[in-house]
């Protein structure tokens, strides 16, 4: 491997490692690494003082890109979604990275994780990969989530009413091709910047166009059912 002097980074911001395994021909990755100080606090400063002969130690755990998902999440309200089961579900684990920036997440059924006072409040428990999540987020971030990829035709149960649930593959979809198998119990779906699938007297208008990875959808139904996606 080839090593390149840092010459400083940001307090905070995650660190990004890549490692190419030649022979499996894969590329391994790490977001995020947690440091070491055996040296009297050198790499707390706000920039890393190369040359000094001060350093710091990480241990770094590689995961196969393919098992890593980066959502960008945008300020304001936006419905998001992961295809990612964590090895650690709890959501204020794997929002670890986003807390500065994020003002709550919410479920379907209004519980939520959210800071009161000093400390965040975790009403919501694990990231669950069939629903999606209300997040409202003082400033543009990402987020970066990685495990075990979810089955993509893993079912998802549908209540009557209202709810927010996951998309669950790395590929793209036609929104009215994803929910074929529901359109007898379904109103409309909407997506985070308000576009809709939606029956207008006998014709269905799909304005969301492809289901994105990461996205969570807004799904209103007049029966209960349990949405599949198709398989590629």
């Amino acid at each position: 491997y080839d090593w390149y002097p840092c010459f400083g980074y940001n307090q905070g911001n995650p660190v990004f490692f890549k490692c190419w395994d030649a022979s499996e021909q894969i590329e391994y990755s790490i977001f995020s690494a947690q440091y070491y100080d055996p040296y009297g606090g050198a790499w707390t400063e706000n920039i890393f003082p190369y040359g000094q002969g001060q350093y710091s130690i990480t241990e770094i755990s590689f995961t196969s890109a393919s098992n890593i998902q980066q959502i960008e999440i945008s300020e304001g309200y936006s419905f998001i979604s992961s295809r990612i089961i964590s090895d650690n579900p709890n959501i204020q684990n794997i929002l670890q990275n986003n807390l500065a920036n994020l003002e709550f997440v919410r479920n379907s059924q209004g519980l939520m994780l959210q800071k009161i006072g000093p400390v965040w409040v975790n009403n919501i428990g694990d990231w669950v990969n069939t629903e999606g999540y209300l997040f409202k987020m003082s400033s543009d971030d990402y987020l970066i989530i990685f495990g075990e990829g979810s089955d993509p035709q893993t079912p998802i149960n549908l209540s009557t009413g209202y709810q927010l649930i996951g998309y669950l593959s790395e590929q793209t979809i036609d929104t009215e091709e994803a929910f074929q198998n529901v359109l007898e119990n379904l109103e409309f779906v909407r997506n985070s910047v308000g576009h809709m699938f939606q029956k207008i007297g006998p014709f269905w208008y799909n304005n969301i166009g492809d289901m994105q990875p990461g996205e969570g959808y807004l799904v209103k139904m007049n029966a209960d059912d349990v949405l599949i996606y198709p398989d590629f």
